[in-house]
């Protein structure tokens, strides 16, 4: 799943004019509030960085409760997601 997303946030570095369209229909749930809600975020980023609206079904995901951490302690560097420009 990860090198998927990654290889997607990595085609809309290379092109983002794309941005819009292709954060525009929603995801399939995953079944996961945790990844449902990374997925909302990150389409929420792209948007705003590339300066349009922010698609409207990441407003019908309801926020998680309480900020997720993992019993292991694992965090999420937004770098494993988006590569260093340069």
């Amino acid at each position: 799943m990860w090198p998927r997303l990654r290889a997607f946030l990595d085609h809309l570095t290379r092109h983002p004019e794309l941005t819009a369209t292709a954060i525009r229909a929603a995801p399939p749930a995953s079944g996961s509030t945790f990844f449902d809600n990374l997925l909302a975020g990150i389409a929420e980023k792209l948007a705003d960085d590339a300066g349009c609206a922010r698609p409207a079904w990441t407003r019908r995901i309801p926020a998680l409760t309480e900020p997720w951490k993992a019993a292991r302690r694992i965090m999420i560097p937004s770098s494993s997601l988006w590569r260093g420009k340069g």
